[in-house]
């Protein structure tokens, strides 16, 4: 889990019944060092259905032959961006992000996919906890991604923009698209 914000945990207590009918057995959790007593308190029923284990930024865990890294986010709570390494091939998952810092910048310099956060698409209302579809471009621009994959787009533009127009708006620049449900990586 990247951070503690209800979009991004709401849907956990839907777990509680694949443990306990299908796995029998509780699934890892990696969290947040602060959002370990949050899980607790709003999920007292799953404590024995999640195994909540804190991250720490730089620290990286395996998932198969994935290796999983947690870098820090700017979001106004404690937040991380994933860095995914398998073999030769990086992706960097930013859901939730204003610009990154330097450390976390250098550390995803040239991945192959830089996936983040283009909440706005015009005026930011939130400079500090998200970003704009041109900031998250120039982001990946700035770490030299191969791909950038805009995510995390919002409805509540302060100047209202179709699929179709933000289509055309980026289709100027070939290395970005957007997100979409059910996307593949080769990584």
């Amino acid at each position: 889990m990247t951070h503690w914000h209800y979009d991004h945990f709401g849907g956990l207590g839907e777990l509680e019944y694949y443990v306990r009918l299908q796995r029998n057995e509780p699934l890892g959790f990696a969290v947040p060092p602060s959002a370990e007593s949050q899980f607790a308190a709003a999920f007292p029923y799953m404590l024995d259905c999640l195994s909540c284990v804190p991250w720490e930024f730089g620290t990286s865990f395996r998932f198969g032959d994935i290796r999983i890294t947690p870098l820090e986010a700017n979001h106004g709570c404690e937040t991380a961006g994933l860095l995914l390494e398998s073999g030769t091939k990086r992706l960097a998952y930013f859901t939730d992000t204003a610009r990154l810092p330097e450390t976390t910048k250098k550390a995803v310099a040239e991945v192959d996919w830089l996936i983040c956060d283009a909440t706005f698409h015009d005026e930011n209302w939130f400079p500090d906890q998200h970003m704009s579809v041109d900031q998250a471009i120039e982001m990946g621009r700035e770490v030299a991604a191969r791909h950038i994959v805009l995510a995390h787009l919002a409805l509540h533009y302060a100047n209202p923009i179709t699929d179709k127009d933000l289509r055309n708006k980026i289709s100027q620049h070939p290395q970005v698209s957007l997100a979409y449900d059910g996307m593949r990586f080769g990584l």
